[in-house]
């Protein structure tokens, strides 16, 4: 499976959403395969918005009359939640652009598929995986603790705390990726969830619950040593946190300027 970004305007934005129907003048979007995800970048806006499935392969002349004539290769698309939803260009530069590039690349794959994924909520299965390859410590603590809670914004989490970590977050405005993957070094790190500050900074959260289990408190060590060592910022959180999370874990995110 592909990820597939198509651009619009303020002009053809209204009529890709009412036909269900994104194209371009260049050939790519032949190599589009039905049921391959699809996201619409509206370069007007500077936003991205998704979540898209495609309803047919691509084609040539699927709608010829469709933008006057000027997008003539084309694919259907259907919606893969109930509602669609934008966030900035500038949230998500790093997965949608090559570096000191302000262009927006048309297809991705890997970890940045799968990160910009985990930004938008409207995949209800957990873990469109495009080639992504887990460690021993992050494998084991999928298999023992599956993502089986529904956050408001659809987001599949494995803790009834997460979720009320990613509602506050959806409720209070704040774009936030859940389980996205993060470089350090030759290490894949693995965040509960990531946002960005103020500085568009990446900031990290994470929930630290099971502190009895000594499988979990392996994994945290490990994480806490990597976010140590390579000065990723991130923001702990606990059981007593959520008791208020308008109160304590609001006032964890301001410090870190979320």
């Amino acid at each position: 499976m592909n990820l597939w970004i198509f651009e619009a305007n303020y002009k053809t934005h209204q009529e890709c959403l009412a036909r269900n129907l994104f194209g371009s003048n260049r050939l790519w979007p032949l190599q589009v395969r039905r049921g391959d995800i699809c996201f619409l970048y509206n370069y007007s806006e500077q936003k991205i918005y998704g979540v898209w499935l495609a309803d047919s392969n691509g084609a040539h002349d699927i709608e010829p009359d469709a933008w006057e004539g000027q997008y003539r290769y084309q694919a259907k698309v259907q919606n893969a939640g109930s509602t669609v939803q934008g966030i900035p260009k500038a949230n998500v530069w790093s997965l949608i652009c090559q570096p000191d590039s302000p262009y927006v690349l048309n297809k991705l794959w890997g970890d940045r598929a799968h990160n910009l994924v985990q930004f938008f909520a409207h995949i209800k299965h957990e873990g469109v995986v495009f080639g992504l390859e887990f460690d021993s410590i992050e494998k084991d603590y999928r298999d023992r603790f599956p993502a089986k809670w529904t956050t408001s914004d659809g987001h599949r989490v494995r803790s009834k705390s997460e979720m009320i970590i990613d509602d506050h977050l959806y409720k209070t405005g704040r774009a936030h990726a859940y389980e996205p993957v993060i470089f350090c070094g030759n290490k894949k790190l693995i965040p509960d969830f990531l946002v960005k500050n103020k500085k568009e900074d990446d900031v990290c959260i994470e929930y630290w619950g099971m502190l009895d289990d000594d499988t979990y408190r392996r994994r945290m060590d490990w994480k806490k040593g990597l976010y140590t060592s390579n000065f990723i910022r991130c923001v702990d959180v606990t059981d007593e946190d959520l008791r208020s999370p308008d109160l304590f874990l609001e006032e964890k995110l301001r410090k870190q300027g979320v």
